[in-house]
């Protein structure tokens, strides 16, 4: 990267994700900074979504990595299909993967996904069982100095942590 600055995860599931990604990941090729996906539960979902997300011949190669939600990883563990993240980060081409922490928003949103683990725990478990780097992304609630220091104890690529000042899905 020629810059210490990152484009964070902020599409998944806009209706014109496929076009801000590729402004974005042209302006990360420009520039020489990273940039992670919004979140690909859509690919997993339905695979016509995928094109929204296939970016890497725009990007060129700047770092790009993919992004779920720790509900949807949990799931995948329950369910043994760990094997889908595998194809995800392959099939876009990605250099890894970011785990967004969202139990606030997901708590309030009446669809919003139940958690029968902590979020450290699924992170540790992602740990063991993928190969590529994996970053933590923290979404609209913030983190306690705890969960901070354990994350930053952990072999993780990076901790996305904007709190103070960003969204917050439960004032809204």
């Amino acid at each position: 990267m020629k810059a210490p600055w990152w484009i964070s995860s902020m599409t998944g599931g806009a209706d014109k994700a496929g076009m801000i990604n590729a402004n974005l990941a042209k302006a990360a090729k420009k520039y020489g900074l990273g940039m992670g996906l919004g979140s690909c539960r859509p690919v997993l979902e339905q695979t016509e979504s995928a094109g929204d997300f296939k970016i890497r011949s725009l990007i060129g190669d700047q770092p790009l990595f993919a992004n779920l939600g720790i509900a949807q990883l949990e799931e995948l563990f329950a369910n043994n299909q760990t094997n889908k993240v595998n194809e995800l980060i392959n099939s876009l081409e990605a250099d890894g993967l970011i785990i967004h922490v969202n139990p606030l928003q997901e708590w309030f949103q009446p669809e919003g996904d139940k958690f029968r683990f902590s979020s450290i725990d699924t992170i540790k478990r992602c740990i063991d069982a993928f190969q590529f780097p994996l970053m933590v992304k923290e979404v609209g609630q913030g983190m306690g100095p705890k969960s901070l220091k354990t994350l930053l104890e952990l072999p993780l690529e990076a901790v996305d942590y904007g709190a103070f000042g960003g969204t917050n899905f439960c004032t809204s």
